[in-house]
């Protein structure tokens, strides 16, 4: 059975400690795009909170 989803945790997973994502995991974002497998981010915070960061 194919990967249709991804997600992942923002905070310390996708996200550094100075709340900026690191390029190897933006190029796994973009290799995940390119096998058009859904990416989803999980994270207890709300969208305003992050908002400068995306």
């Amino acid at each position: 059975m194919p990967i249709k989803l991804i997600a992942s945790d923002l905070d310390g997973t996708l996200v550094d400690h100075n709340n900026f994502i690191p390029v190897d995991n933006l190029n796994a974002i973009e290799d995940i795009n390119k096998k058009n497998i859904n990416f989803a981010i999980c994270t207890r915070k709300n969208l305003c909170y992050y908002k400068g960061y995306l």
